[in-house]
C-alpha cells in the first residue's frame, strides 16, 4: 500500500533520515543466549526467528542487521549474533550445525577466541559477509581434546601440527549497538 512507503525525498526515493529511524524502530535484539527480542517482546514463533536468524547480515558501514526481502533492520547483539550448536572436527575441517539452521564445514582456521569462549567465522546467508558464531559449551566439549593452552594463548591440533587461534577482533565482541545518526 502507498501511505505504507516512507515519505520520499524530492529525487523519488525514501528519505534517508527516516528509513534510518524506521530500521531503528524495531528493535531487534539478540541476547547473550540466543533470545531474539523485537519491540521488547521475545520472539517465539519459529518461522520469525528463523527468518531473522537466517537473514542475519552486516551493512555496508559493518553494522548487524538482518534482511528480508529487499528491507533491513538494524539489530543489537548482546554477544556474537549466532551460535554453533553442533561441532565435529574433520581432519582440518568443522562441521558445524548453526542456530539458523545451517550445516557447514568451515576451514579450522575459522575459529576465533575472546573472553567469554570460542568463536566461528562463518558467512552471513544474504551476503557472504563475515558474521562470528559463539561455540555452545557442547560444541567446545567436542573439540576438547584437539585444544591446549599454552604461554602464547590457545592452540587446536590439526594435521599440520597445533595451529595458533587467533583472537577475535575487538569490534566483533563487543555489544553490536547500531552506529550512524539516531
Amino acid at each position: 500500500m502507498a501511505g505504507d512507503d516512507p515519505p520520499a525525498a524530492p529525487s523519488g526515493e525514501p528519505d534517508p533520515a527516516v528509513l534510518d529511524a524506521l530500521r531503528r524502530s524495531l528493535d531487534v535484539r539478540i541476547r547473550r543466549d540466543g533470545t531474539i527480542t523485537m519491540g521488547g517482546g521475545a520472539v517465539t514463533h519459529p518461522r520469525v526467528r528463523a527468518a531473522v536468524l537466517r537473514g542475519l547480515d552486516r551493512t555496508d558501514g559493518g553494522a548487524l542487521c538482518f534482511r528480508f526481502g529487499g528491507r533491513w533492520a538494524y539489530v543489537t547483539a548482546e554477544d556474537h549474533p549466532l551460535r554453533v550448536r553442533h561441532a565435529a572436527p574433520c581432519g582440518d575441517t568443522l562441521r558445524v550445525d548453526l542456530d539458523d539452521g545451517r550445516r557447514l564445514d568451515r576451514p579450522i582456521d575459522a575459529l576465533r577466541y575472546d573472553e567469554h569462549g570460542l568463536v566461528l567465522q562463518v558467512p552471513s546467508i544474504p551476503s557472504g559477509r563475515p558474521l562470528l558464531a559463539r561455540l555452545t559449551n557442547r560444541a567446545a566439549l567436542a573439540l576438547a581434546d584437539r585444544l591446549s593452552l599454552g604461554p602464547r594463548g590457545p592452540t587446536i591440533a590439526t594435521t599440520r601440527g597445533p595451529l595458533p587461534i587467533p583472537k577475535a577482533p575487538q569490534d566483533a565482541v563487543a555489544p553490536l549497538e547500531p552506529q550512524g545518526p539516531r
